[in-house]
């Protein structure tokens, strides 16, 4: 660990305090009033230190007379209140490089202080080079310094996620995943930390997969791409997203898209979606659900398409009204505040306004596929 540039000591008056200057101050970060053994703390701390070389010189400075444990606790803290304030920072890009990727034109970096086993489905994203990362992920044991960053607002709280918000971060929880003490991604979207307790690796590998798909669509969401929850298949080199209420079912439509049309399937449950020069595309992402299928590959967009059963069959765009609003609905990129919920919303308006939006009335059977390859031929007709 060592000290985060843009902080030094001042006295005032004969009283030090560490106080922001530079960036530092424009992005409102608090000064702290320290006492002399918190100046001593500091000044050790301005090259890279572990904790336990921090104490030694510690306890070398303070520790006649005063029992050792007590002098641990009080570092202990001090680092704490450091860290929580943001003006203290492990030397996590020490780390050697675990993996580098590109996942949707988006460079990730996943840095880790052990051999960690990552999911196979990120192999496909690899890169031979480490590029700039937009994106640096951090994984690294629980210490014993460790706390919850909690501070701000809790915005959502779910037996399955806590998402909490503090003026320089987002802190995410999974309570059910009993591997991981938390996670962390700066607002910027360029770092995040994942922490976890220490365990066998192999047990590591599902817990960080899923962990990592919500710092990469904050990440995304950040770089103007957003994620949707549906099945996709490839026809006429384009991209067509089905998707439905829950119970509907998306894999039917396509997998039966598959067998009777011999077209692939792109992803089973999740697309990536994105602008380039007023176009949309989807991106090829690991993440699929139970389904196993993804592609790494970028196609322009078709269309979506909205099932809802039904025991005739019908294809008709849907209402103006409702296309961005159907779209939105099933985007899972963040909406942890209000400000990323409206990020969603724009971005559907813009996709509804550039692509068709369909409502497939049908009923589970190849006429229903039939019926609705017919609507898209006559579509693609159009636009030639």
């Amino acid at each position: 660990m060592r000290q985060k540039d843009g902080f030094a000591i001042t006295r005032i008056q004969q009283i030090p305090y560490l106080l922001p200057f530079g960036q530092n101050i424009a992005e409102n970060r608090r000064g702290i009033r320290l006492n002399e053994s918190g100046v001593f703390l500091w000044n050790a701390l301005a090259e890279n230190t572990d904790r336990d070389t921090l104490l030694q010189k510690y306890i070398e400075r303070y520790g006649s007379g005063i029992r050792h444990s007590d002098l641990e606790q009080d570092m202990d803290v001090f680092l704490q209140q450091l860290s929580a304030y943001g003006v203290l920072e492990e030397d996590n890009k020490t780390f050697p490089v675990l993996a580098s990727l590109s996942i949707g034109g988006l460079p990730v970096t996943i840095r880790s202080e052990e051999s960690l086993l990552l999911h196979e489905n990120l192999s496909a994203f690899s890169i031979d080079y480490e590029d700039t990362p937009k994106l640096t992920i951090i994984c690294r044991h629980a210490t014993s310094t460790d706390s919850i960053p909690w501070g701000g607002k809790m915005l959502i709280r779910t037996d399955e996620l806590i998402v909490c918000e503090n003026e320089y971060e987002y802190v995410l929880l999974f309570p059910q995943m009993k591997q991981i003490f938390f996670t962390k991604i700066k607002k910027g979207g360029t770092e995040a930390l994942i922490c976890y307790h220490p365990t066998s690796p192999s047990l590591l590998t599902e817990p960080l997969f899923h962990v990592m798909r919500f710092l990469y669509l904050y990440f995304a969401q950040k770089n103007g791409c957003y994620i949707m929850h549906s099945a996709s298949i490839l026809y006429q080199d384009r991209a067509w997203l089905f998707y439905g209420s829950s119970g509907t079912g998306k894999s039917t439509p396509t997998n039966m898209w598959q067998r009777l049309f011999h077209v692939p399937v792109i992803n089973g449950d999740l697309n990536l979606i994105t602008l380039k020069n007023g176009t949309a595309f989807v991106c090829g992402i690991p993440w699929c659900g139970t389904s196993g299928l993804f592609d790494t590959k970028d196609y322009p967009l078709g269309g979506i398409v909205h099932l809802k059963q039904s025991g005739e069959i019908k294809v008709t765009p849907l209402p103006s009204g409702e296309k961005a609003l159907f779209t939105a609905q099933r985007l899972i990129s963040p909406a942890w505040n209000q400000e990323l919920f409206k990020k969603n919303i724009d971005f559907s308006e813009q996709i509804s306004n550039l692509v068709p939006v369909l409502r497939l009335a049908c009923r589970a059977d190849e006429e229903s596929a039939h019926a609705m390859k017919q609507h898209i031929d006559t579509l693609l007709q159009k636009g030639s």
